[in-house]
């Protein structure tokens, strides 16, 4: 079964966020170019290293050090029953088809 944090972007992506975490005060373009310079591989693995570097440069570029996380399905639930509200549409009258009333 195929799954999606077994992918090489979930790994870069994870390694990037633990090394921007132990390195604070490091600028994320600084970070880049150090990891570049000082090593051809990370943990035996160029590749990776290469992925991680990408990765870095990718939120240097969108200037951000960690990307945003997904709200989370409570929230966009509380999102959705506020429209309904908003709306004049009481959640009894929905439809039960909608997302959230299966949870």
């Amino acid at each position: 079964m195929s799954r999606l944090w077994d992918t090489p972007d979930f790994w870069a992506r994870s390694e990037t966020d633990e090394l921007l975490r132990e390195h604070p005060n490091t600028d994320v373009r600084m970070l880049a170019e150090l990891l570049a310079q000082g090593r051809s591989d990370y943990d035996g693995d160029p590749a990776f290293a290469r992925d991680i570097i990408m990765e870095l440069n990718k939120r240097a570029d969108a200037g951000i050090r960690f990307w945003p996380q997904h709200a989370g399905l409570q929230a966009i639930e509380d999102e959705v029953r506020e429209m309904l509200v908003t709306i004049g549409t009481e959640e009894e009258e929905a439809p039960q088809a909608y997302w959230w009333q299966r949870l």
